[in-house]
């Protein structure tokens, strides 16, 4: 069974299917969420929203979420200059 959840970023207005059927998972408050269309990171609470400022200091501490971010970054260009 899977889990359909909504979201829109709250950076470029994308709208967002997330599906999960591993575990039913679905984002819990606080997370974050990487939108497909620009890269924005957004935190979930609920919906997408924009972090707050304390929260884009831990973003910018959080080695893993800066990779990923870099990654899908450098993915986006790619898919762009083809």
């Amino acid at each position: 069974m899977s889990r359909r959840l909504d979201v829109t970023c709250p950076f470029c207005w994308a709208r967002h299917s997330i599906v999960s059927s591993v575990d039913n998972i679905k984002p819990a408050k606080g997370d974050y969420l990487i939108c497909a269309k620009c890269g924005q990171i957004a935190v979930y609470d609920g919906i997408a929203r924009k972090p707050s400022m304390s929260e884009k200091l831990d973003m910018r501490t959080d080695k893993s979420l800066q990779s990923l971010r870099d990654f899908w970054l450098a993915s986006l260009a790619t898919m762009r200059t083809q």
